[in-house]
């Protein structure tokens, strides 16, 4: 996710100098892959907090949380299985030369 925000960053920062329209095969699913991977992500963060408030006796275990837990952990597996399917997006021959191309660009 770290690495896929660093391309997203630097095609937001140097977009006009890489041709911004020349990247969109590129950007549009890169967004997209990075929702999802963001999705997940904060699904396991959140479902870690509160397991560690319910540890602490913060939070007292209840319908409420299992049903909130129960949510974030479909979120999380929509999230995974969705993964497939924006990566698959990124892997096309159209995003490869997009990113060939705006490299010949910078070299130049």
């Amino acid at each position: 996710r770290k690495d896929s925000k660093k391309l997203r960053y630097l095609f937001d920062c140097f977009g006009g100098v890489m041709n911004t329209a020349a990247l969109r095969p590129v950007s549009r699913p890169l967004k997209g892959l990075l929702r999802t991977l963001g999705e997940h992500q904060d699904s396991e963060v959140r479902t870690a907090q509160l397991a560690h408030l319910q540890a602490s006796s913060a939070l007292p275990a209840g319908p409420a949380l299992v049903g909130l837990v129960a949510l974030l952990d479909s979120r999380r597996q929509e999230a995974r299985d969705e993964f497939e399917h924006r990566f698959r997006a990124l892997d096309r021959r159209s995003v490869h030369r997009a990113l060939h191309d705006a490299m010949e660009r910078i070299r130049r």
